[in-house]
Parts: C-alpha cells; sequence; structure tokens
C-alpha cells in the first residue's frame, strides 16, 4: 500500500523530476494507493513542467502504474482523496 497524500506534485514542478516520477510509478508493485492530489491553481505550480488537473493527475497514474481502478473517497482540506486499485 502506498500513501501519497499531497507529495507527488512536487514531482511535477521540473521535467527532470517528472520522469523520476514515471520511474517510480513503473517500478512500484502495489495493491493499492491513497492519492490526494495538490490544487492546481497553488502559486508553487505557477511555473511547474506539468500541472494535471485532479482526475487528470489520476489518470495520469493509472497509466503509469500497476493499478488500473480510482474510487474517490471524499475532499480533506478542499484537495479530494482517491484510492487507486
Amino acid at each position: 500500500m502506498v500513501l501519497a497524500l499531497n507529495v507527488f506534485h512536487h514531482f511535477l514542478k521540473k521535467e527532470t523530476t517528472y520522469f523520476k516520477l514515471i520511474d517510480l510509478l513503473k517500478n512500484l508493485k502495489m495493491r493499492e494507493m491513497f492519492f490526494q492530489p495538490h490544487l492546481p491553481n497553488e502559486p508553487q505550480m505557477r511555473n511547474a513542467y506539468k500541472n494535471y488537473a485532479n482526475e487528470e493527475f489520476v489518470e495520469f497514474i493509472l497509466q503509469n502504474s500497476n493499478l488500473h481502478k480510482v474510487k474517490f473517497i471524499s475532499v480533506e482540506g478542499r484537495r479530494p482523496i482517491y484510492k487507486l486499485y
């Protein structure tokens, strides 16, 4: 199980770390992930290499990992939480 709450967006800020995130996701062997994305309109993401909307970010993870399904869980602090499995 991977708990990724408010962390993966840091990999989106630069091209080099973006591709490291792809490598990480492809090499993780997991049954489920609890994922909370950033808010795309946050100032810290203004000049990011990639700045996915919430559903786009979920889809990006599904495309680059061994996970295939998603379930919305709730919203915490204006940020959604998803279970990917």
